[in-house]
Formats: structure tokens, C-alpha cells, sequence
């Protein structure tokens, strides 16, 4: 019988450009014994998503199985800066007003990431004492991505009037399989 082989849980994330990235599975047989208890191999990281690598585990008999374990590589992240605050603190702002949602990018050794051409805003229903409304499908950004320098880009997101005597959690989606998120309430 093949043996069986098991990819790292929770899914392994590692940054751009990151040197040495590998994926690991564990390789078990209760027939003849694993060749080895583990098999690895290295990553591609030269772009940022999902991804997924193929590993072979073999057994002393001679039988192997083949699995795709599941990476993902994102870019270096430090969070919102000034006026937003990130989570656990809650962004208290008036429906409608323009929120600058400021970031800054980075590949694994540090270097800034300066190629980002489109990032996309969604807003979720977060539970608070205000109330609820609800969800729009994408969110208004007005002026579009400005990429500024070094790294730093800027969103200015258009809160929804209807978002007010609500709270919602707002994603941002640089492409990466994950959202980068910040909290808030709105007040009338």
C-alpha cells in the first residue's frame, strides 16, 4: 500500500521574495515504513497569492504518493497608519466621510514594494450596541490607488451614509488570499 502524506497545517504563508521558503508533509506507512518521516520542498515566493508545491513520499517497499501542499506569499504588511488604527481599536468616523487608508508594502528583506496597481476595499457586518446595515458589495474609493512612495500607497474610502448606527470590518485585498482589516463604527 502507498503511503501517506500530510501536508503542514495550518497553511504555511510566507513573505515576497522570501529565501529558503519551504513546504513540509509527513510521510507515514504501516506497511514497510516511511523512505522518510518527512519530505519538503522549496517554494516559489517571486509573487504574491495562493499557491501549492508538489511532495512525493515513497515507502522502504517501493510505493509513493504524490500530494499538492498548499502555500501562500504575501507582502510584508506593518498595518494602517495615522488616522486609521488597527485592530483590536475601533476607527470611529461619521457615514460619509472620506477615510485615507495609508499603507506601506515590503518584500522579505525589507525593500519596498513600489509594482502594487490595484487593491480592492470590501466591508463587512461587525457585531456592536449601534445596530446593523447593510453590507455593499465592493466599497468607493475615490482617486483610485495612489502609489506615493517608497512603498506607501494611499485609498481614500468614501464611507456609505447607510453605513450609519452600524459597525463594520473593513477588508483590504492586495491579491495576496487574505484581507487586511480595520474596525469601525459609524456614527450619524
Amino acid at each position: 500500500t502507498p503511503p501517506t502524506v500530510t501536508c503542514d497545517q495550518p497553511t504555511p504563508v510566507f513573505l515576497l521574495n522570501q529565501q529558503g521558503a519551504e513546504v513540509t508533509a509527513a510521510v507515514a506507512d504501516e506497511g514497510s515504513g516511511p523512505e522518510a518521516e518527512t519530505v519538503s520542498a522549496p517554494t516559489d515566493t517571486s509573487s504574491v497569492g495562493a499557491k501549492s508545491v508538489a511532495l512525493t513520499g515513497r515507502d522502504l517497499a517501493g510505493n509513493e504518493t504524490t500530494v499538492e501542499c498548499s502555500y501562500r506569499v504575501e507582502y510584508g504588511f506593518a498595518g494602517f497608519f495615522d488616522p486609521v488604527k488597527n485592530p483590536p481599536a475601533i476607527n470611529t468616523v461619521t457615514a460619509g466621510q472620506v477615510v485615507p487608508l495609508n499603507f506601506r508594502l515590503t518584500d522579505a528583506s525589507g525593500a519596498p514594494v513600489t509594482s502594487l496597481t490595484t487593491a480592492k476595499l470590501t466591508a463587512v457586518t461587525l457585531t456592536c450596541d449601534l445596530g446593523t446595515t447593510a453590507d455593499l458589495p465592493t466599497e468607493h474609493v475615490i482617486g483610485g490607488l495612489q502609489n506615493l512612495v517608497d512603498g506607501s500607497y494611499q485609498l481614500n474610502w468614501k464611507t456609505p451614509r447607510i453605513y450609519a448606527g452600524s459597525c463594520k470590518t473593513l477588508r483590504l485585498d492586495l491579491g495576496e488570499g487574505a484581507f487586511r482589516t480595520a474596525l469601525f463604527r459609524f456614527r450619524q
